[in-house]
């Protein structure tokens, strides 16, 4: 039969058609084509970059961490802070108990008048003249570890104060000393309006001292001095101090004749003025006397108060007044 040109045209192009299909379907020759791979957008590529950005970020910050919590190799480790010693960070707790068990003045609450101290030096360096303000003058002080003690008859008033350690001995002290051994008390006499009297408008002698020390100490007449204020930490037992000065003194000078002086102690201080020694003078006798009045040490002679041997000193013991005193 033979079919009209339009109807095989028609058919010759339907099987061309479906050639192509099934070509498409297993490929040419009737095998299994490979699978078309597929391309990656732009959102793709951009979650994985974000994906890799923060692995890198979070691998820096574990070396980083890990890195700076090493121990330095060069440094090495500190001794732990004790109720017995102190380290780098002083343990001012102990310290204050320390205090309180030495000396009663330590183991009162602490007042508004007794906090006063730092306000009223500041004071006095301001009006007295005293170049480079507390600079040095208080250095480590430790704040509520003041107490007032007592007014002058000059107007200056005394303080005992505790410093900390670390403003003074090197950690590696500090570490290894026990506790008494780097207790460090001392006076703070001040005159608030800052003119210079009985002594200068501010002094801070500092000194280590327990309670045991404190006795010795003042038994055997050491003491801080400052033009002519003397001043005496005393143990809890002490409750009045007699000095009793030779004619001469240990430098040769010689004055008007045997000196005896007497003064009260109030909260665990002894302040004297004596206008009539040269500055620092030691007693050659000294007598220690309990709160009824009981005799708790003597030491020293007085039989040869009055005696004058050579070398003389025929310079005047009282130059430095004209060079430190300002009236």
């Amino acid at each position: 039969m033979t079919l009209l040109p339009q109807v095989r045209s028609q058919l010759d192009s339907a099987a061309h058609r479906q050639a192509a299909r099934d070509g498409r379907r297993h490929g040419t020759l009737g095998v299994a084509r490979r699978p078309r791979r597929r391309r990656l957008t732009l959102g793709a590529v951009a979650t994985v970059a974000a994906v890799v950005l923060a692995v890198g970020v979070g691998v820096g910050a574990i070396a980083l961490l890990s890195h700076h919590d090493r121990p330095a190799t060069s440094q090495p480790p500190q001794p732990s802070v004790t109720a017995t010693s102190t380290s780098s960070t002083t343990d001012l707790r102990s310290i204050a108990r320390y205090a309180a068990s030495q000396f009663a003045v330590f183991a009162r609450p602490q007042t508004a008048k007794d906090r006063s101290l730092v306000a009223a030096a500041r004071e006095a360096v301001k009006r007295g003249g005293l170049g480079g303000g507390l600079k040095g003058q208080l250095d480590g002080l430790i704040p509520s570890l003041t107490r007032y003690t007592q007014t002058l008859p000059d107007g200056r008033e005394a303080f005992l104060a505790v410093y900390d350690p670390a403003s003074v001995l090197p950690p590696r002290a500090r570490a290894h000393l026990p506790l008494p051994d780097i207790f460090i008390a001392g006076p703070v006499i001040v005159q608030p309006d800052g003119t210079w009297t009985d002594g200068q408008p501010l002094d801070a002698p500092k000194g280590g001292t327990s309670s045991r020390a404190a006795y010795i100490t003042a038994r055997t007449g050491g003491q801080a001095c400052s033009l002519d204020t003397y001043t005496a930490i005393v143990p809890n037992r002490v409750a009045r101090i007699r000095w009793q000065f030779g004619r001469q003194d240990r430098l040769g000078y010689v004055f008007k004749g045997p000196l005896t002086v007497n003064f009260i102690i109030h909260d665990n201080l002894g302040v004297a003025t004596i206008p009539e020694r040269a500055s620092c003078d030691r007693p050659a006798a000294v007598t220690l006397y309990g709160d009824s009045g009981q005799v708790l040490s003597q030491t020293g002679s007085t039989r040869n108060l009055d005696r004058i041997t050579r070398p003389v000193n025929h310079g005047n013991p009282f130059g430095y007044q004209q060079l430190l005193h300002r009236p």
